[in-house]
């Protein structure tokens, strides 16, 4: 899912602040933007000062409560090819290897350290591949200095064209637990407000505009004098939520207020089973959690519309993008966890292109087999430095 660097609350309050005092003059609105939409890769520290994460782990719990429900969830997943796996070898003959490795946009330090297996396929790779590299994300700067109505209604209605009396008054109350009254909240674009309220207050607080993973490769690529090439443009990677219609924003607008008060439990969920490996089980778990706030057919039509605009439709473009480097080998490519499971997802595509795919497995990761990526370093091994001994394994079959 596509998360951005937006900034800290301070400057986020005073300048908003600033800005309704100024009549919502367009040159403020230009500096506030450009200043909290600095890049892709973390989120905002626009909560309260002091709140702190705490959410529950679901799936564990529910593992104990409902274990029949989990099942059928696990049973969801595991339907789907490449369901679980962050990290994936790919191979051809006649071309080195290459690799692709599932991240997750959070500046949690639990998932936002690169493990040494992804630092050893990235010393081992000629090229570091991302969603957007960081000069694309600057010129997204000025383009947005430029161009404030991308994030913001100026002069129209805003939020308050796509809510009822009911909602916009659940809007006020989750737009305050960020710190937004709603004079100023009901401005954002509607895409841009359900990017925001993708995260909980408390991980918009703790980011503090620490770098992601994403970004942590992008800089252990730059000590490594790896270069680092983009799989889309910050204007292709924005499209996919600017280009819903009226109907796809609304639902969405709704999802994102109706699940609000249990993001914090999700981000916990979803980071605890990226770190298993889980990567489709996070879709999944969303997918149930949502059901029992919303009604099927709602929830169904918003799923649709953001699974095939931000996922299905960007795998197929980050591929094309990079099918000339893979054809070369020696490629690393970092995308969103999500990005790789599933019938459309990148994994079951390089199969079709004729891609043999070995899982590799990660930390604390037992359900695949050994790989030389994923040797166990020596006692004060540089990840970086280490050396990828080991001989491969058989390719796994689509599922695994």
């Amino acid at each position: 899912m596509i998360f951005f660097l937006l900034g800290r609350s301070k400057r986020l309050r005073a300048a908003l602040g600033a800005l309704a005092r100024a009549g919502a003059a367009a040159r403020f609105c230009a500096a506030i933007w450009a200043a909290l939409a600095a890049g892709f890769w973390a989120v905002a520290d626009a909560a309260p000062a002091g709140a702190a994460c705490a959410g529950r782990d679901l799936a564990a719990e529910m593992a104990a409560s409902d274990p029949a429900r989990l099942a059928r969830i696990r049973a969801a997943a595991a339907a789907q090819p490449y369901h679980e796996g962050r990290l994936w070898r790919i191979s051809r003959k006649g071309a080195p290897d290459s690799w692709i490795f599932g991240t997750f946009h959070s500046a949690e330090p639990a998932v936002a350290a690169p493990p040494p297996e992804a630092l050893r396929a990235l010393r081992a790779a000629r090229v570091l591949m991302l969603e957007v590299t960081p000069e694309e994300t600057a010129r997204m700067q000025a383009a947005l200095r430029a161009r404030p109505d991308l994030l913001m209604d100026l002069g129209g209605p805003g939020l308050d064209a796509l809510l009822n009396e009911e909602e916009r008054a659940l809007a006020r109350r989750v737009f305050a637990a960020y710190g937004m009254e709603w004079d100023m909240a009901r401005r954002l674009r509607p895409w841009f407000a359900q990017t925001m309220l993708a995260q909980p207050p408390c991980a918009l607080a703790e980011a503090q505009g620490a770098p992601v993973l994403d970004a942590r490769l992008a800089e252990a690529a730059a000590g490594l004098g790896k270069p680092v090439a983009g799989l889309e443009t910050w204007r292709e990677s924005l499209g996919a939520l600017m280009e819903q219609s009226p109907d796809e924003q609304r639902a969405g607008l709704l999802q994102a207020l109706a699940l609000a008060n249990r993001a914090e439990d999700f981000q916990r969920t979803a980071a605890a089973l990226y770190l298993r490996d889980q990567t489709l089980m996070i879709w999944e778990f969303g997918r149930a959690l949502t059901r029992q706030i919303l009604p099927e057919a709602e929830a169904e039509r918003s799923e649709r519309a953001f699974w095939r605009r931000v996922v299905s439709e960007r795998n197929a473009r980050f591929l094309r993008a990079a099918a000339d480097e893979l054809a070369r080998g020696g490629a690393l490519i970092a995308v969103g966890a999500l990005h790789l499971p599933g019938k459309d997802g990148m994994l079951a595509l390089l199969a079709e292109q004729g891609y043999a795919l070995t899982r590799i497995p990660v930390a604390s990761t037992a359900s695949a087999p050994a790989t030389r990526e994923s040797a166990p370093l020596a006692p004060g091994e540089d990840p970086l430095l280490a050396p990828a001994g080991r001989a491969p394994v058989a390719p796994v079959a689509p599922g695994r």
